[in-house]
């Protein structure tokens, strides 16, 4: 008696015993990189490191105007409303995938006409017509012996983690590319209104090189060296005007409208300030800030757990279940005790000759985590370049604007000498208007150089993973979420 006690405690302690085991891999994070920097040597730039990117970092530029534009594109950009609405679903499949721990029930019901055959039995005479009467319910539950529910779940879970993350990541692109648009539509246009203003005075210097000529007291050559500076400074125009018009359809695009139906609030360099304290992390930072990192290694969890499920599908799987019916040929007699029928079973299935599909599928899958894991490395060093290239843009790019501000305030000086000189009547109109001319032609590219710097400002806000912890945050308030959203909460 007491052996049979025993067993009959032994089996079902086994199968909980069972029940708490996972075959497979369980993930373990990458470790955080071992490099210190992001370019050989230090690049001289106005970063803090350790500065974190503040919410909304593009305030820091002091523009109402540029924030009403960025602010119009996180709201309505088409390709960020796609991505929280394929979030959404990728969510509800995690949540449905969680499912399978729980018992399944189901409840059936039906009415059936059936003809007895009395010769089956051995009997003579008309085979009598009824109909069967039956509703009942059915539970079945499957015992996660070796897992592979709780792999798949796994996987599941972290396939919402890098819908979450590359949601994240789109928000990052849409804020960046939105910033760096307006600054380069800042940039052209302040450009573009500067030679302008330079081919207005080759066209003053023409008129006045011709009627110089006319009067016999300039040679051919002023003129023809007039028409030149005028043909070479009305070049320069159109490719200004295409960047500032192909910035404006950008704007638009970005901002969810059609380029036809909205036009950017005007926006000049001049309305931009300096930010102050730039971001720049370690790249062991790095790595926990960007959302395109995390998910890739939401990516590689997801591949781990796949390991795990097709190996969990090479062991035998328990299947409990139980039955309660009633059914009666009559509805006089459904509800008595006599209609009353059930039961309990236990199956098992255990793979014995799948052809070598199971095996190869666990190859498979162990495949796809090598890949993953060269994926998830191959995303930190881009991330990494990126770093690094914009640190290094950023050094140059402080050199350029230099050299085009120096440009500038000579040009600015040699035109008020010029200004001065022919109020006294020692230059003639000809060189006040060169002096004009090339004063106008220094600050155009200043104007490009600077709009040049602040898209690799930008560049660095993005690099450094943008405020998508905040903007996430408050998605989640807006949505009536009582906590910060993780990985595993929704972004909207």
């Amino acid at each position: 008696m007491r052996s049979a006690a025993r067993r009959s405690l032994l089996i079902p302690g086994l199968c909980l015993v069972l029940a708490g085991c996972a075959v497979g891999p369980d993930f373990r994070q990458p470790d955080a990189p071992a490099t210190t920097a992001y370019t050989p040597s230090p690049a001289p730039v106005p970063a803090k490191p350790g500065a974190a990117v503040g919410m909304a970092w593009w305030r820091g530029f002091g523009s109402p105007t540029l924030d009403a534009i960025i602010d119009k594109a996180a709201s309505d950009n088409l390709t960020l409303v796609a991505a929280k609405a394929r979030l959404r679903g990728v969510q509800e499949m995690a949540n449905a995938s969680a499912g399978r721990f729980w018992p399944q029930v189901d409840l059936e019901g039906g009415v059936a006409r059936k003809r007895v055959n009395l010769v089956t039995f051995g009997m003579q005479g008309h085979s009598p017509i009824f109909y069967l009467y039956s509703v009942g319910a059915t539970i079945s539950y499957s015992l996660d012996l070796f897992g592979g529910d709780r792999r798949q779940v796994e996987a599941d879970d972290a396939k919402a983690e890098a819908a979450a993350y590359r949601t994240a990541a789109a928000y990052v692109m849409v804020t960046g590319n939105t910033a760096v648009q307006a600054v380069t539509l800042a940039a052209a246009s302040d450009a573009a209104q500067a030679t302008a203003a330079a081919i207005d005075a080759d066209r003053e210097a023409l008129a006045a090189a011709r009627a110089g000529l006319a009067a016999g007291a300039l040679p051919g050559t002023a003129v023809t060296a007039a028409e030149a500076r005028l043909a070479q400074d009305e070049a320069l125009l159109p490719d200004l005007r295409q960047r500032a018009a192909a910035a404006q359809n950008a704007l638009a695009v970005l901002a969810g409208v059609a380029p036809a139906d909205w036009r950017s609030p005007p926006l000049s360099l001049a309305d931009l300030a300096a930010p102050a304290n730039l971001p720049l992390s370690l790249p062991s930072q790095l790595v926990r800030q960007r959302p395109d990192i995390m998910a890739a290694e939401a990516d590689l969890h997801a591949a781990s757990a796949a390991v795990g499920v097709a190996t969990a599908n090479m062991f035998p799987r328990l299947q409990l279940t139980a039955g309660l019916e009633q059914a009666a040929a009559s509805t006089a007699l459904f509800w008595s005790s006599d209609s009353t029928q059930g039961g309990v079973a236990a199956g098992v299935v255990a793979p014995l000759f799948h052809g070598g599909a199971l095996n190869a599928a666990r190859h498979a899958a162990q495949a796809d985590y090598e890949a993953s894991t060269a994926d998830y490395r191959q995303t930190v060093l881009t991330a990494f370049q990126q770093v690094g290239d914009i640190l290094m843009a950023l050094s140059h790019d402080g050199d350029a604007l230099a050299s085009a501000e120096h440009a500038l305030a000579a040009a600015a000086e040699q035109r008020n000498r010029m200004r001065a000189a022919f109020d006294r009547g020692a230059v003639n109109r000809l060189a006040l208007l060169a002096a004009e001319r090339d004063w106008n032609l220094a600050g155009a590219q200043r104007a490009t150089v600077l709009g040049r710097r602040w898209a690799d400002v930008i560049g660095l806000y993005v690099a450094m993973g943008g405020d998508w912890r905040h903007w996430a945050t408050q998605e989640a308030t807006q949505a009536g979420d009582t906590a910060a959203p993780t990985p595993h909460t929704s972004l909207n």
